[in-house]
């Protein structure tokens, strides 16, 4: 149990310099177009890359107090919790005000360091006198249990009804084609995949096309999985016929055995290539199947260095989802290890965000 006090005294020793300066420039679109173009010609391809990540200030007091702030409360309260995310309530505003804007691609974003986390990417390939090019992307940062910042944790006439932001993913910060890797394909694979228009926790797969279609990224192949048996018109109904074209549907489930036939992963390191670009969305409420996968990617580095962008729900202990949907599908980790996997997943070099 951990007592008012403990949490007391963390927040009394945080601060964070919030900026004065405005976090959006409005950019008419010409030459919103003229810097996309230039940030294509100067981004390095995976094999000159050298990509950094560098969590924010928000995140590394997150990061350093977990284990004190999710405490073992009992269920139903998360106390110590929702009293750090009410204090940096004016920062998610923002957080949230950059993620709007990027989607809207109507301004440029100017995002700070003590609220965005960040991968920075270097291009070792220039020599002689040409500079050496670096860009900084950003993603949101790993705090609270790792859902939308708002759920929970605020009353019912705050910000709509609580629960309301439960399956909200305005959270996450998507890259725009001009903040990737130059690549010759695209892939996505989904496990958990549901149908096209529909699942448990909000469509994956339309959101998934439609997300990174705003943002000028088209995929390839698609490749999805899915344990529960459905009838192929189920499965196909609501598929686009230009999706339909590029999409391989296993309506079976995922074999976490390394080299397995339906092993996802197996697939992707046979036709992907180090210059590919890669979303990996991973959601089948089996913790026996899943880690088993995540280990697979972090200990592999040809692995881990194809994969561009993973979304994973991590079913934990010590967190409001523990009584609040997940239940006994909680596998042996707690919170705090969630910090700890998502962090080093993003310091391989992974876009590695918290899943609905």
């Amino acid at each position: 149990m951990v007592h008012g006090n403990t949490c007391a005294v963390i927040e009394k020793n945080w601060s964070l310099n919030c900026p004065t300066t405005p976090y959006f420039l409005k950019q008419n679109a010409s030459n919103f177009i003229m810097q996309k173009n230039n940030f294509i010609k100067k981004i390095p391809s995976h094999s000159c890359a050298k990509i950094e990540y560098f969590p924010s200030k928000l995140e590394k007091h997150w990061y350093a107090n977990i284990d004190t702030i999710a405490g073992h409360e009992p269920h139903g309260c998360w106390n110590c919790g929702c009293a750090h995310i009410r204090a940096s309530e004016k920062l998610i505003q923002q957080w949230l005000k950059v993620s709007s804007n990027r989607e809207k691609l109507l301004t440029q974003d100017v995002w700070s360091r003590d609220v965005f986390s960040y991968h920075k990417v270097s291009n070792l390939c220039r020599s002689g006198n040409r500079k050496r090019h670096a860009f900084k992307i950003p993603i949101e940062p790993l705090i609270g249990f790792l859902r939308h910042p708002l759920d929970f944790c605020f009353g019912h006439d705050k910000y709509e009804r609580r629960g309301a932001f439960r399956l909200n993913k305005d959270y996450l910060i998507q890259r725009h084609a001009h903040e990737i890797v130059m690549h010759s394909k695209s892939f996505l694979f989904d496990l958990g995949a549901s149908t096209y228009s529909a699942g448990a926790g909000g469509a994956s797969q339309s959101w998934f096309i439609e997300q990174f279609m705003k943002r000028g990224i088209y995929f390839d192949r698609i490749f999805a999985w899915e344990a529960t048996q459905m009838p192929d018109v189920e499965i196909f109904e609501n598929v686009p016929k230009n999706v339909l074209n590029n999409l391989t549907y296993f309506n079976v489930p995922a074999d976490p055995a390394f080299g397995a036939k339906h092993n996802p992963l197996r697939i992707l390191a046979e036709l992907v290539h180090e210059d590919d670009f890669v979303v990996f969305k991973m959601d089948i409420d089996t913790s026996s199947v899943e880690m088993p996968l995540i280990k697979q990617i972090m200990d592999d580095a040809a692995m881990h260095s194809r994969i561009d962008e993973l979304y994973f729900e991590h079913h934990v202990s010590r967190s409001p989802m523990h009584w609040r949907g997940w239940g006994d599908t909680v596998g042996n980790e707690s919170l705090p290890d969630s910090y700890l996997l998502f962090s080093k997943l993003r310091s391989l070099g992974i876009r590695a965000h918290s899943w609905v």
